[in-house]
């Protein structure tokens, strides 16, 4: 599940049951799995950080 405004970079990978919140962002060449709070990034290697407004 994607929430409103998110981005999702080229060739990134997103396995089943995978949540993202609203406004988040994943980097290019991912593999995501899990849940992505809203308003964070999915860095390289799994690092998941807060963006900052």
């Amino acid at each position: 599940m994607l929430g409103d405004y998110v981005e999702v970079g080229c060739n990134s990978v997103l396995n089943p049951g995978t949540v993202i919140g609203r406004g988040s962002r994943v980097y290019p060449t991912s593999c995501v799995r899990g849940v992505i709070p809203e308003k964070h990034i999915w860095k390289l290697n799994g690092i998941i950080a807060a963006i900052e407004e």
